[in-house]
């Protein structure tokens, strides 16, 4: 595939080009660069050193670049704008889930080293069995809540003051691969989809 050629992959665009042929989509966008936003916010008001949270800011940063490739993609849905999506998100889980096990679960860089390795060894096993299309793509990121619902479950039992917030974001990221997953099987009912 070509990579400025158009890659139609939700209901809301139905195949059409032009950059608002996704207004739902695109709007709802905003919410990466809010969130981004109020975290750049929080570590300035905490008066995180740089130097020693240089994981948090990177974090904070990926999170601006995810909703700018995100806009794009959206935007454009060209290959190219896909791929500035698609790696940003990538970097950020990799970057992520060990910065989780070793800041909030307080397990040693080893155990978080080998707690990402188990990671990408079950992502690996899910992009070489399970089909491209399955569950609208959705299904790739299974391995991604597994992790956050593990971590979840962890500080559940440990009973640890960010448990709460854990769980929540296990309970988020399932109903945002659910409906990701949904979106072009709503297409006939629901013209905008449900990937927004």
């Amino acid at each position: 595939m070509r990579i400025g050629a158009l890659t139609a992959g939700y209901c809301e665009r139905a195949g059409e080009a032009g950059f608002l042929a996704e207004p739902v989509n695109l709007v709802t966008n905003l919410a990466f660069f809010a969130a981004a936003f109020l975290a750049a916010r929080s570590f300035r008001a905490e008066g995180l050193d740089l130097r020693r949270h240089t994981d948090i800011a990177l974090l904070i940063a990926f999170a601006f670049v995810i909703a700018t490739g995100s806009t794009l993609w959206h935007s454009l849905a060209t290959r190219w704008a896909e791929l500035l999506d698609v790696i940003p998100i990538m970097l950020f889980i990799l970057l992520c889930l060990p910065v989780m096990l070793v800041r909030v679960s307080g397990l040693s860089l080893r155990c978080a080293c080998a707690g990402l390795a188990l990671f990408l060894a079950t992502h690996l096993v899910v992009v070489m069995t399970v089909p491209v299309e399955t569950w609208n793509g959705s299904a790739y990121y299974l391995p991604v809540w597994l992790a956050v619902a593990l971590v979840a479950a962890g500080l559940v039992r440990w009973r640890h003051p960010f448990a709460r917030r854990a769980v929540l974001a296990a309970f988020l990221l399932a109903l945002a691969l659910l409906f990701r997953g949904i979106d072009l099987a709503v297409c006939e009912t629901l013209s905008v989809g449900t990937h927004f």
